[in-house]
C-alpha cells in the first residue's frame, strides 16, 4: 500500500514518506482493492469522532484508473460507515479529483487551499 500509495501520490510531486507521516497510519484503517492478490486501490481512514471519518491518501493505481475501482472503494468505505453509524464523511481532495467526487455525490465545501503544495478542496460526503 504504501508503494502505491507513493507511486500515485507522492512521486509525481517529487516528496517521499517520513517515518513521522507512516507511523500515523498505525491508528488508522488501511483500505485496499486487490486484483490477483496485488493492490490496485487503497485509501486510509481516520476516525474523527463517532460520526464522522475523514478519508485520506485515496489512490487507484494508473493501469485501473477510469475502471471504476475508485467509485468501489468509496461506496465500499460509505456502505461500511452506513453500517458504523458515520453519518459524514470528508476528505480533502486534489482539485484534478474533484470531478470524481463530484461524480459519486460528494460535495465542495468552501474555496480551494493548498496542500502538499497543491491545489486542494475540502469535500465531503452525507451519509
Amino acid at each position: 500500500m504504501i508503494a502505491l500509495r507513493y507511486e500515485v501520490l507522492r512521486k509525481p510531486l517529487g516528496l517521499r514518506y517520513t517515518d513521522a507521516e507512516l507511523a500515523n497510519d498505525e491508528a488508522d484503517t488501511l483500505w485496499g482493492i486487490y486484483e490477483n492478490n496485488t493492490i490496485c486501490g487503497c485509501c486510509i481512514i481516520t476516525k474523527l469522532s463517532s460520526n464522522s471519518w475523514k478519508m485520506r491518501q485515496v489512490a487507484v493505481a494508473a493501469s485501473h484508473q477510469s475502471k471504476g475501482i475508485g467509485s468501489l472503494m468509496l461506496h465500499h468505505i460509505e456502505q461500511e460507515a452506513k453500517h458504523e453509524n458515520v453519518h459524514l464523511l470528508q476528505c480533502h481532495a486534489r482539485a484534478t479529483a474533484v470531478a470524481f467526487y463530484t461524480k459519486n455525490n460528494w460535495t465542495v465545501e468552501g474555496e480551494s487551499f493548498e496542500e502538499v503544495g497543491i491545489s486542494h478542496y475540502k469535500m465531503y460526503f452525507e451519509v
